[in-house]
């Protein structure tokens, strides 16, 4: 088929081999060039990672999957950047600089992007929940909880916020920041958002044990293992 230009075909034959074979890994790396010759880089990405679940150890693959997720983060923080610079309005461009700054572990270059966009956005409860995310890493615990509270008190709806700023209250290091009141209460929201949510099940039953009800706490962990049943 290729040698007829015919890429569709060629394509849809790489795609059966990929099924019926999965063991061959050529066939995995001629579908994924193919697609990036086509700049479709997104399914590149989703057919190395498909062959990665079956080349796990493979050079090749490995090193194709990684110049490729290497051209998508430098495409969106290219992208996000000039968003940003069109519109310092653009609350999910700011986000996106900061998380490619997040998976290369450039913590303080994602919360400088974050702090530039709440000076432009100061009542963006995202930003502020993900101000929160960042300092968390940075293991200002205080701080955290400031950005936590702040996108709270400027949108109810975060969930991830509040269950975030509820498992902060009862773990952080700094035993002053403790508040097992507001860390219930916060809890309890984020469940009511998403009730078979394991991360919120179990940060509820963290608030439980730090407020020394161990006995709903453990039902909640054994409500979290009936979910996830692997986890034990």
């Amino acid at each position: 088929y290729m040698s007829n230009g015919d890429e569709t075909r060629a394509l849809d034959a790489l795609e059966k081999v990929n099924r019926a074979r999965p063991s061959i890994a050529v066939a995995w790396l001629r579908r994924a060039a193919l697609l990036g010759r086509q700049d479709n880089l997104n399914g590149t990405i989703k057919v190395l990672l498909d062959a990665l679940q079956h080349h796990p150890e493979n050079e090749e693959v490995r090193g194709f999957f990684m110049a490729a997720m290497a051209l998508r983060l430098h495409q969106d923080m290219e992208e996000g950047l000039d968003r940003i610079q069109k519109n310092g309005a653009d609350v999910d461009a700011y986000l996106q600089v900061a998380r490619v700054h997040e998976l290369g572990k450039d913590y303080k270059a994602a919360l400088d992007v974050l702090t530039d966009g709440v000076a432009h956005n100061p009542n963006s409860g995202e930003l502020w929940s993900h101000i929160g995310l960042v300092e968390s890493s940075l293991s200002r615990e205080r701080e955290a909880l400031a950005a936590y509270r702040k996108a709270i008190a400027l949108d109810h709806n975060l969930h991830v916020a509040l269950n975030n700023c509820a498992y902060l209250l009862v773990t952080a290091k700094d035993e002053r920041l403790h508040n097992e009141e507001d860390a219930l209460r916060f809890a309890q929201q984020a469940l009511a958002y998403q009730p078979l949510n394991v991360s919120y099940l179990d940060t509820l039953a963290e608030v439980h044990f730090a407020r020394g009800d161990v006995t709903e706490a453990r039902r909640l962990i054994a409500r979290v293992l009936e979910l996830q049943p692997g986890d034990e």
